[in-house]
């Protein structure tokens, strides 16, 4: 007979395993389930238009309004220890927006309630004067603007086991409706005040599994290039491209383990302006 149940030092005494066979279950630590059930839902809007190309210029943008809510995607977890549901007994307990682990281990978002894309293309006209056409013509300048509102988030308490069932993913309780802070910023994404700092042993935190929304991303790139004729069936054509053209600031998800000194402070970016130049010869 287990004694002292409400203690981390039982753990594995109290997995199906060793409930089932002591004898061998001893030697088994965390043995994680996947199966085929669950069901997940995705209601979206999409707002599409577009100019095709006609006097050097093209046109298109799409907005996309949606919202996604699934069981959590356990397929996508192969190979993170505990990664599986925090109740074995409750899938529901862990429904929320849709979110994925990439094979990298790092959380993906797939639950992007606005989408917005914008593309334009510009072709220089044919010159007739032989030198302005020498220079100025055959150029195209492509654009694209891209933004995407914040990817959720799930608070968590670190690694730390309440619930005393070994499980790595818990979440505290949340004390506040709003989670975020008054004013977001880098300093201060997620109110602190929000959550609680421990649980009761044995129970679990009420948080919900992504559900704090994190910053909103943005980004323009461009591209200018030309293809220079050279003979017949040989051409060289050369590439100038930007990344984040603006050079902005754009913030990465904020530190979600409750038990972290850093917890809600946003701790990274995104990539900063690049910048490339490639050359292509064809025959």
């Amino acid at each position: 007979m287990t004694t002292g149940c409400n203690a981390s030092t039982n753990t594995n005494q109290r997995r199906i395993a060793y409930l089932a066979n002591p004898a061998d279950g001893q030697f088994l630590g965390p043995v994680d389930v996947f199966d085929d059930g669950g069901t997940g839902s995705y209601n979206g809007l999409l707002l599409n238009t577009q100019k095709r190309l006609s006097r050097g210029v093209s046109f298109s943008a799409n907005y996309t309004w949606s919202h996604c809510i699934a069981d959590i995607n356990q397929g996508s977890w192969v190979g993170s220890v505990g990664g599986g549901l925090n109740k074995e007994s409750d899938r529901r307990f862990d429904r929320g927006n849709c979110q994925t682990q990439t094979g990298t281990g790092a959380n993906q978002s797939l639950d992007r309630r606005h989408l917005v894309n914008i593309t334009a293309v510009l072709e220089a006209p044919r010159f007739n004067d032989k030198v302005l056409r020498m220079v100025a013509s055959d150029w195209k300048l492509s654009t694209s603007y891209r933004y995407q509102s914040g990817s959720f988030v799930t608070v968590s308490t670190g690694g730390v086991d309440y619930a005393l069932n070994g499980s790595a993913v818990e979440r505290p309780n949340q004390l506040l409706q709003n989670p975020l802070c008054d004013n977001p910023r880098p300093t201060c994404w997620i109110n602190p005040a929000a959550f609680s700092t421990t649980v009761p042993f044995g129970t679990f935190g009420n948080t919900g599994r992504s559900n704090v929304p994190g910053p909103t991303y943005f980004e323009i790139d461009t591209a200018l290039s030309r293809l220079f004729p050279v003979r017949e069936r040989m051409n060289l054509e050369i590439r100038a491209e930007a990344f984040n053209l603006t050079n902005s600031f754009r913030a990465g998800n904020p530190t979600t383990g409750r038990n972290s000194p850093q917890f809600g402070q946003i701790l990274t970016s995104l990539d900063p302006r690049i910048m490339q130049l490639a050359a292509k010869f064809t025959f």
